[in-house]
């Protein structure tokens, strides 16, 4: 729905887009920052085979003060998309991107993917005084918060992810690959 390469989206409202799911090489979320800044806007209720809300990369890539809420990532064909190991519903974060002072709520995931992280996937970047909640990972012992893969997560909540059956265990609020790095001054129920 919307690629940022430059400039500035600011106050604005993204919704009910959807990324098709055949035909095109890539399918990287309905809003696609790789670099400038998307602020005070809330993306919501859209669908993607991977990062439905947001799909920032890059160093100039920054999300600041947005609500993201409500999307939705079901891999209809996993063969077709190499990212789908790990679709980030609400955010799929990456090498250098920042994401900040944003809340990150109520993303699904579901069908067959193999992937984790409903609310934020992140293979690199940053995730500074963020609120991850309420997501959710239909998909059998999968996280459903945070992903983290790589990168930085700086004074954040995260908090009553499960996979929407009440279950809201530590391992499906937060999972961390071994070797990546630090977790700052952030908050995370067990």
């Amino acid at each position: 729905a919307l690629m940022i390469i430059g400039g500035k989206v600011s106050s604005s409202l993204i919704v009910n887009n959807a990324d098709s799911e055949s035909g095109g090489a890539v399918h990287r979320g309905t809003v696609c920052v790789y670099g400038g800044i998307i602020e005070d806007s809330r993306i919501s209720n859209n669908r993607a085979m991977n990062g439905a809300g947001i799909f920032a990369y890059g160093a100039g890539a920054r999300v600041n003060r947005c609500v993201i809420s409500g999307n939705y990532v079901n891999d209809g064909n996993a063969t077709i998309n190499v990212y789908l190991k790990n679709p980030g519903a609400g955010v799929y974060l990456r090498a250098g991107a920042i994401v900040e002072n944003t809340l990150i709520v109520s993303n699904v995931v579901s069908g067959t993917a193999v992937g984790s992280g409903a609310g934020v996937y992140m293979d690199g970047g940053k995730l500074i005084n963020c609120t991850v909640a309420d997501n959710v990972n239909k998909l059998a012992g999968k996280t459903s918060g945070v992903q983290q893969d790589g990168g930085q997560i700086i004074n954040c909540i995260i908090w009553r992810n499960g996979d929407g059956s009440g279950d809201y265990t530590e391992a499906l609020n937060f999972a961390q690959k071994a070797g990546t790095e630090t977790i700052t001054t952030s908050l995370m129920n067990a």
